[in-house]
C-alpha cells in the first residue's frame, strides 16, 4: 500500500490526509503545534473554547458541505443574518457608527456623493455575476475601482481597506483577488436586504476534532509536537523526513504549511521552485481578541477608518455565533495585518491592544473589557499583485515525491476552508496516484 506523509494538521493538512486514507492511501500527519487546527485551532478564552483567528461559512462553501455530509456533520452547520457597518469620521471630524452593506445603508450613506453610491451599488452587484476571473487578474485594483467607482469612490470606500492590510504593499494588487471576495459575500445573500453567513454549531474544532478522529478511525495517525525538520529525496524513490531523532520513508510528502518555511524544509529543491516561491510575499497578523461585557455593535463586519488605528475592521464574531455560554458578552477579533517590516511587527502585544481599545471605546464607550489576548501568524496572507496566477507555484516542487501547497493556492479565491478542503482534495489526488 502507498504510504504518504503531509506535513501540517492545519484544515487542509487534515482534508489532504482523510481523503487519502478514503482512497486506500496510507496517511501519516505530522503537526509542530501541539493540537491540530493551524489557525483554525481552539483554545480556552477565559473559560471559553474559541478559536484563534475568526472563520465564517459562506453559502457557495460547497466543498466544505460535501465534507461535512461525509463526516456527518452537516447537522452543526448554522446560518445567521448578519449585518455590516461603516465606523468614520465625518465632514466635521466626528467619529460615526454607521449602516453598511445592504442597498439601503448605501443610498443614506452621506460620506460620499449620490453618483458615487449609485456607481458603488452597480460595481458590487455585478461581481455577483462574475464567471472568469482570469481577466481581472491583469488589471491593478486601485484601477479598476476608479474605472467603475470613480476616484471618490476608491478613495473613501476602499483606500484604507489596502493600505491598514498591506501598508506599502497595497498598490498594485490584482483585481481579481478582491473581486473574488465580493463576489463570494454577493453570493453569500438571501436577498438584497439581508447576508447570511455560517458557522459550526460548537466551532470549528467540531470540524478538526472529526477529521482528526476519522484519520485514526482510517488507520492514519496524527502526531503533535512533531516538526519536521528536513524532508528529502532518497535515492531508490520516494523521500525521507527528519523528525525529532527518527528518519521515516515515504513514497510521497505532501507540505500545507506555509509557503515560505519549504525552502529551509527541503534544501535539496529545484532553485527555480524555491525562487518561485520566494517572489510570493506575505504579511504577517497580530490578532487581537477582546471579551466585552456586552455587544459592542450589532455588527458581525465593522469597517473602521480612524487616523492612528491600524486595522481595517473589526469582527463581532457574537454577532455570527451567539451561544449561551457567552452570556451576551461580546466577542471581538480585531486583526492588525502588516508586512515583516511594519513597525506594528515587532510592537508588544500589550501596545497593539492598547491601540485596538483606543478604537473599541470610540465605538462603544459603555462596553467593559472582560478579558484580552493576541495570538500572531507571520504568513498570513498572501500579497497578490497584477499577474499573480503567473506566480504562483505549482503543487508539484520539483523534488520527486514532494508537493507543497498553502492558502495561497487558493488565488483567485479567498482563503477560506471550502478553499482548504479543496487544495487539499487535488494534492491528495496528485499525490495518491503518482508512482
Amino acid at each position: 500500500m502507498r504510504s504518504v506523509a503531509v506535513i501540517g494538521a492545519g484544515p487542509m493538512g487534515l482534508a489532504t490526509a482523510h481523503r487519502l486514507l478514503r482512497a486506500g492511501v496510507r496517511a501519516h500527519v505530522y503537526e509542530a503545534d501541539d493540537r491540530p487546527g493551524g489557525m483554525s485551532a481552539s483554545f480556552d478564552f477565559d473559560g471559553l473554547a474559541l478559536e484563534r483567528y475568526y472563520h465564517f461559512i459562506n453559502l457557495p462553501d460547497e466543498q466544505l458541505f460535501a465534507l461535512l455530509r461525509e463526516l456527518g456533520l452537516e447537522d452543526k452547520l448554522r446560518w445567521s443574518a448578519t449585518r455590516m457597518g461603516f465606523f468614520r469620521l465625518d465632514t466635521a471630524g466626528i467619529p460615526r457608527l454607521r449602516r453598511w452593506g445592504n442597498p439601503v445603508a448605501l443610498l443614506r450613506f452621506p460620506d460620499v456623493s449620490l453618483v458615487t453610491r449609485l456607481r458603488y451599488g452597480l460595481h458590487a452587484f455585478s461581481c455577483k455575476f462574475l464567471k472568469d476571473l482570469t481577466p481581472l487578474d491583469d488589471v491593478a485594483a486601485d484601477d479598476w475601482f476608479r474605472r467603475w467607482e470613480g476616484r471618490e469612490g476608491y478613495d473613501v470606500l476602499w483606500r484604507f481597506l489596502f493600505e491598514k492590510k498591506f501598508f506599502h504593499l497595497s498598490t498594485p494588487l490584482s483585481a481579481a483577488w478582491i473581486a473574488s471576495r465580493i463576489r463570494r459575500v454577493a453570493n453569500s445573500r438571501s436577498s438584497l436586504m439581508e447576508e447570511r453567513l455560517g458557522y459550526l454549531e460548537g466551532g470549528t474544532s467540531v470540524l478538526i476534532d472529526a477529521l482528526a478522529r476519522g484519520i485514526e478511525g482510517l488507520g492514519g495517525t496524527l502526531r503533535l509536537n512533531a516538526p519536521v525538520r528536513r524532508v528529502a529525496a532518497r535515492p531508490g524513490g520516494g523521500v525521507s523526513l527528519q523528525v525529532g531523532g527518527e528518519t521515516l520513508d515515504y513514497d510521497a510528502a505532501i507540505s500545507t504549511i506555509p509557503l515560505p518555511y519549504v525552502p529551509a524544509l527541503a534544501p535539496d529543491l529545484p532553485k527555480a521552485y524555491a525562487e518561485r516561491v520566494r517572489r510570493v510575499r506575505n504579511v504577517g497578523c497580530a490578532c487581537a481578541l477582546f471579551r466585552f461585557d456586552r455587544p459592542l455593535t450589532d455588527n458581525f463586519w465593522l469597517n473602521v477608518d480612524l487616523p492612528g488605528f491600524d486595522a481595517p475592521g473589526v469582527i463581532e464574531y457574537s454577532n455570527l455565533r451567539a451561544t449561551r455560554e457567552w452570556g451576551g458578552d461580546g466577542i471581538v477579533y480585531v486583526p492588525f495585518y502588516m508586512p515583516h517590516d511594519h513597525p506594528n511587527w515587532t510592537r508588544p502585544d500589550a501596545e497593539l491592544l492598547d491601540m485596538a481599545r483606543a478604537a473599541l471605546v470610540r465605538i462603544n464607550p459603555a462596553a467593559r473589557e472582560r478579558h484580552a489576548r493576541v495570538f500572531r501568524y507571520e504568513y498570513a496572507q498572501p500579497v497578490c499583485p497584477p499577474g499573480f496566477r503567473h506566480v504562483l507555484p505549482p503543487y508539484e516542487t520539483g523534488l520527486p515525491g514532494f508537493f507543497a501547497a498553502d492558502t495561497t493556492h487558493s488565488f483567485p479565491e479567498d482563503r477560506s476552508i471550502n478553499e482548504s478542503v479543496r487544495i487539499g482534495g487535488e494534492l491528495a489526488l496528485l499525490a495518491g496516484a503518482q508512482q
